[in-house]
């Protein structure tokens, strides 16, 4: 009988070691394993934080664009406050929207400045000889280059300007 306890003590033996070699291959296994999770966790990662740059960028853009829109909307509603009118020579000024349909009247403001997105008042200078040979101006206060001319001998009161 000393030969089955032996046979059985063996067998119990090689199943302790099948134990502990299967243990070691999977725990070998459970390495691989986690070491794969770790590089696709790894690959997510760096797709995430990509992803974080490129909503960063795009809300930086979505902010920039909400403030064009905002200052288009504000000048879109300038315009609608102002009548683009021709006065005496044909000269183009902006004038505000008269009321009840009365005319228009100063103070005027320079188209060019307007365009640029500026507010500029246009006073009137008298013809510098007050006489019909030299013209009078609208002079804008923000731009000397932005000068228009009226035909010589224009009054103030042509324009609507108190004299």
């Amino acid at each position: 009988m000393t030969g089955i306890a032996e046979g059985i003590a063996a067998l119990s033996g090689i199943k302790t070691i099948i134990d502990g070699l299967s243990a070691v291959r999977d725990e070998a296994k459970a390495a691989e394993i986690k070491l794969a999770l770790m590089g696709q966790l790894f690959e997510v990662r760096q797709a995430l934080d990509t992803l974080q740059d490129q909503l960063a960028k795009v809300k930086a853009e979505k902010a920039q664009l909400q403030q064009e829109n905002l200052e288009l909307q504000k000048r879109i509603d300038a315009v609608d406050e102002y009548d683009l009118i021709q006065v005496v020579g044909g000269a183009q000024v902006l004038a505000a929207k008269p009321v009840d349909g009365a005319p228009h009247k100063p103070p005027y403001y320079c188209h060019a400045c307007h365009t640029d997105g500026k507010k500029s008042v246009l006073s009137f200078e008298h013809s510098t000889f007050g006489n019909a040979h030299f013209p009078a101006h609208l002079n804008c206060q923000r731009s000397e280059t932005h000068q228009l001319k009226l035909p010589g001998g224009t009054k103030a009161q042509q324009l609507g300007f108190a004299s």
